[in-house]
């Protein structure tokens, strides 16, 4: 039987079978020689790779570069070698194998490390290099430059990284950089100008002060010599000197020169230049440094001329000044010194003899005590009290003091010494100028006497001025009372003349009812009778008399007590409480007589109840006299006068304002309207007192103040500021 499904061939020929059989035997041999050859070829293979494995893996573990492998996708290290070990600090691979490779990396690049591995894995990009930060175990970052390429790890996808470490390069890099920073910032810093140029003459730098100096850019001088910048004749004089530089390396070159600039123009320079050389030591080119003497060389010159002009100065001085030197010799003894003190200059120059023209005996004159540094105990020690420093040069002294060996009776001389500095600000000398006062000094002495004669005269003037000015104090006083007197004598004669009508009335009905009564006795005495008539006559025509005469001498009354109190207020400073309005009512009341004489009309606005503490008779005199002002002065060419008077009060003063339509007065007169005896009627009438009794009533007695705003045709407007309560007087005004 046959298994199922296994085809049997049938054989027709048995020789053909046979040769089927060794033709099958043949193909199987072939087949089995073929399998040895594979298996053989194959144990070849991969001895050979476990040969080339041990020999990579020795290669990796004896690179003296540190490497490691890690899988692109988990980014788990899959080995790393000794050298990484070492260097890293790690003591054995197992520590990192299986680590993230971020482990070796500085923490601020993991993420860009992240990144950069994705990129690779998905672009499949070859070989790739860059720099990172690395990690050691201790935490020192140290920086590194990688070089990776993808390979296949124990059936991982990876990359095999070989790390170089660079920094010793990195280092050397930097103090490079920081070398030529130094050396740049160097130059710049320099004040002066500075260029190099090459051994060929190419100029390969310049600092900003050269450029602003010659006032071109970089580029007009980088990369060109001086054949192509300057002129023929110029350029030639700067090879030369360059070639004399060449001929002697070892030395510095130093030689004045001028030079155009665009911004200056031609400037006296010193030019001072040096070789530099190559790193084997041969002469690559020159540096050199321009500084501009143009003002120094005029500073020189005007020294010179200043020099020369001091001495002059010096020698032409109408002053005595002598100059000692550090050495207190003298130096410097000017003609004047010679003329004044009698020494000549060939005698004491080079001496320390600058005292003996002075004092019998050697001692420090005050340029010596200067030069030793001016110490206050000993100026003072010399001088006492006789110097002071100097009030321009607080280094200096002045003093003044009697020589009386100088000259015939001696000399007075006023003397200044002052330190001498070199221009580093040393102590190199000291000046001492001297000025002959002897003139000034007896001159002081005759007006000291003349001063005294003359404090002498004032005193006995100033007491006769003073008896005098207590006699116009007096005069002053007798006059105000005067005026006061007068106006209170214009007052009762107007009073009188207004008593005159009441009076009159009560005298004739006085009269009349005599008549009557004197005819009434007489009937009554003839016994005839009376008549009714008669009695009823005579009883109504007395008592019309009572009441005519009750009512005039009512109104006398009345005006005799608004008299008293006036009168009283005004012939005494008397303070009590009152109402501003009825002390003004009551001052008006006093005053009809002579307003009912006028056409002038007074209007008073001024509310009841404003009650002040103070001292109404002044108050009264000052509003007569303004009254009276304006009807003597202000209403003389006006036909229809107003006077107005107003009043508003707060808690503590009392605004009392005066005005009138009158005449005005000029600035010139309102300047001086409150001066004493000042008025525009001399000799007409008018005192001068009135306005400046009313400003010293209200100022000294009220302890108010007043204003007085007026112009010529616009009428006068006095505006009065009372407290309420009035200051006290120390006693009794007199005179008031």
């Amino acid at each position: 039987m046959s298994d199922p499904g296994q085809t049997t061939l049938a054989l027709s020929n048995p020789l053909d079978g046979w040769m089927a059989v060794v033709v099958g035997g043949l193909a199987l041999a072939l087949v089995l020689a073929a399998l040895l050859i594979e298996i053989g070829r194959r144990r070849r293979l991969a001895d050979d790779l476990a040969a080339n494995a041990a020999n990579y893996r020795m290669l990796f573990d004896s690179n003296p570069n540190p490497m490691y492998v890690y899988d692109v996708d988990s980014l788990e290290l899959l080995a790393v070698n000794q050298t990484l070990l070492g260097h890293y600090g790690y003591a054995a691979a197992t520590e990192l194998v299986g680590q993230p490779v971020l482990t070796l990396h500085a923490e601020i690049e993991r993420e860009a490390v992240r990144q950069t591995i994705a990129r690779l894995a998905s672009s499949g990009e070859g070989q790739f290099k860059r720099r990172w930060l690395h990690l050691r175990k201790d935490g020192e970052c140290f920086p590194v430059e990688i070089f990776s390429q993808p390979m296949r790890y124990a059936g991982h996808q990876a990359r095999m990284v070989v790390a170089r470490d660079l920094g010793d390069q990195v280092k050397a890099e930097l103090e490079l950089l920081s070398q030529r920073h130094f050396r740049e910032s160097l130059l710049e810093a320099l004040p002066l100008p500075v260029f190099y140029k090459d051994r060929d003459g190419r100029y390969l730098g310049l600092n900003d002060a050269f450029l602003s100096f010659f006032g071109a850019s970089r580029e007009h001088f980088v990369g060109k010599t001086a054949w192509d910048i300057a002129p023929r004749e110029l350029a030639a004089r700067y090879q030369a000197a360059d070639d004399d530089l060449y001929a002697h390396p070892d030395d510095t070159q130093v030689y004045s020169a001028q030079v155009m600039t665009k911004t200056n123009g031609l400037r006296d320079v010193i030019f001072t230049k040096a070789v530099f050389r190559d790193h084997q030591g041969q002469v690559a080119g020159l540096v050199g440094t321009v500084l501009d003497v143009t003002e120094r060389e005029a500073a020189d010159r005007a020294l010179r001329e200043s020099r020369a002009e001091l001495a002059q100065i010096l020698e032409n001085s109408p002053l005595p000044i002598f100059v000692i030197d550090a050495e207190h010799r003298v130096v410097v003894w000017n003609p004047a010194c010679e003329r004044t003190f009698g020494v000549p200059a060939a005698q004491i120059l080079g001496s320390h003899r600058q005292w003996s023209p002075f004092y019998p005996s050697e001692r420090p004159v005050m340029a010596d005590i200067v030069l030793e540094g001016g110490r206050e105990p000993d100026v003072a020690r010399y001088y006492e009290n006789r110097y002071r420093r100097s009030p321009v040069n607080p280094e200096a002294y002045e003093a003044e003091d009697f020589f009386p060996h100088l000259g015939d009776g001696g000399r007075w001389l006023f003397f200044t010494a002052s330190p001498l500095r070199d221009s580093s600000g040393k102590v190199v000398g000291a000046i001492e100028t001297l000025l002959d006062i002897t003139e000034r000094k007896r001159a002081e002495e005759q007006a000291r006497e003349l001063n005294e004669r003359l404090e002498a005269r004032v005193l006995q003037r100033t007491q006769d001025l003073a008896r005098a000015n207590e006699e116009l104090r007096l005069a002053m006083r007798q006059l105000v009372q005067t005026e006061k007197l007068a106006s209170l004598g214009s007052l009762v004669a107007g009073v009188a003349h207004e008593l005159n009508t009441p009076l009159g009335n009560v005298l004739t009905v006085a009269t009349t009812l005599r008549d009557r009564t004197e005819d009434f006795v007489a009937a009554v005495s003839s016994g005839e009778g009376l008549r009714r008539s008669t009695i009823t006559e005579y009883t109504n025509g007395c008592l019309e008399a009572a009441r005519i005469v009750e009512r005039n001498a009512q109104r006398a009354a009345d005006l005799i007590g608004n008299f008293k109190e006036v009168a009283v207020d005004q012939t005494s400073t008397r303070r009590r409480r009152f109402d501003l309005r009825e002390v003004i009512d009551e001052l008006l009341a006093t005053l009809q007589p002579t307003l009912r004489r006028t056409t002038h009309q007074i209007s008073v606005e001024v509310p009841s109840g404003i009650v002040l503490d103070s001292y109404p008779g002044p108050l009264e005199q000052i509003l007569g006299n303004l009254i009276m002002n304006s009807l003597l002065h202000g209403f003389e060419h006006v036909a229809d006068g107003r006077i107005r008077l107003t009043a508003e009060a707060d808690d503590d003063a009392v605004r009392l304002g005066y005005s009138d339509n009158g005449a005005g007065m000029g600035e010139e007169t309102a300047q001086h309207a409150f001066d004493p005896f000042f008025t525009t009627k001399l000799g007409k009438g008018g005192s001068g007192l009135g306005l400046y009794i009313v400003y010293n009533l209200t100022t000294a007695v009220l302890g108010g103040n007043i204003a007085l705003k007026s112009a010529a045709g616009e009428g006068a407007h006095f505006d009065l500021v009372l407290p309420r309560v009035a200051p006290r007087l120390a006693e009794p005004a007199e005179g008031q």
